[in-house]
């Protein structure tokens, strides 16, 4: 059996075959292949209908991409709503706030309706786990920052000195997405 060239060779790269993929074939084989190539995607992990289409495109089968979209959303193998849950999950098990996995459903394709629809219904059904967690990611950091505790403000550097240290601590919150009025609390907490 002559395989010729449609395998990959040594010093090849995937998206080479892969472009070279559906030259000269039949319709309904390239759609086969590219058919198989979604479905070992998705098998590895999670993609949204846009993230499986740009997937798609980049291995020269665009022209399917919407056909087994809609093949798979009909099937149960690609929920917009069911990637937007799981990624909010993920996101909240990492301390991250609402801003933060707002902004991460937008960058993979969610609409927005479905992101004001999900959003809000993970953080009220997980808002005690989600608050220990940034609680103890803003205790991390103040004990990083204030490693023996209370710190005394005497002077005006020492001022300086706290201003910034509470400034670092707020920027590490803001880039997660932690509201500013929560770190403060916390902040009155534990100091």
């Amino acid at each position: 059996m002559n395989l010729g060239n449609s395998l990959p060779t040594k010093g090849s790269s995937d998206d080479e075959f892969f472009k070279d993929a559906n030259k000269g074939q039949t319709e309904d084989t390239a759609f086969d292949k590219a058919q198989n190539y979604a479905l070992r995607l998705l098998s590895a992990r999670g993609y949204s209908c846009l993230g499986l289409r740009k997937k798609l495109s980049v291995h020269n089968f665009s022209q399917f991409s919407d056909q087994i979209i809609e093949h798979f959303k009909e099937n149960g193998l690609l929920n917009d709503v069911k990637y937007a849950e799981d990624l909010a999950y993920s996101e909240i098990s990492h301390a991250k706030g609402e801003w933060n996995i707002r902004q991460k459903l937008r960058e993979k394709g969610i609409d927005q309706e479905v992101i004001d629809e999900v959003v809000p219904r993970i953080l009220a059904e997980n808002l005690q786990e989600s608050e220990i967690l940034q609680h103890e990611f803003i205790s991390r950091k103040i004990k990083q920052n204030f490693p023996d505790g209370i710190f005394e403000r005497k002077t005006p550097e020492d001022y300086k000195l706290y201003d910034k240290l509470l400034n670092r601590i707020l920027s590490a919150c803001k880039r997660r997405g932690i509201k500013t009025s929560f770190v403060f609390e916390e902040i009155d907490k534990i100091m």
